[in-house]
């Protein structure tokens, strides 16, 4: 992979999270809160439909999930930007890192 297309898919990579992070905050106000119930209803298995969403817990993990995504994946972008693109070994290893 060339370093243009892994900077291609970094910076893909960041706007995917940041909107995933943007779904999920927007989840506490709009009809896109089906999207987070989803989420919620997978990662908290049996996938049974029982996960409430509108408590005052839900509510704040939701929030601060959608917030660290968001920040998360500006972080990448900047990154990606002003790191990997000058020095791709340095950058890929703190990516690496923030991933792991």
């Amino acid at each position: 992979m060339t370093l243009n297309t892994s900077i291609t898919a970094l910076k893909a990579a960041s706007i995917f999270t940041i909107i995933c992070g943007l779904i999920f905050f927007l989840s506490l106000f709009t009809p896109v809160r089906h999207i987070a119930k989803l989420f919620f209803d997978i990662a908290i298995w049996p996938v049974d439909g029982a996960q409430n969403i509108d408590t005052d817990k839900s509510r704040l993990l939701i929030a601060i999930s959608g917030g660290m995504l968001v920040g998360w994946g500006i972080m990448f972008w900047q990154i990606t930007t002003h790191v990997f693109a000058n020095n791709p070994q340095i950058g890929g290893r703190i990516i690496l890192i923030s991933i792991i």
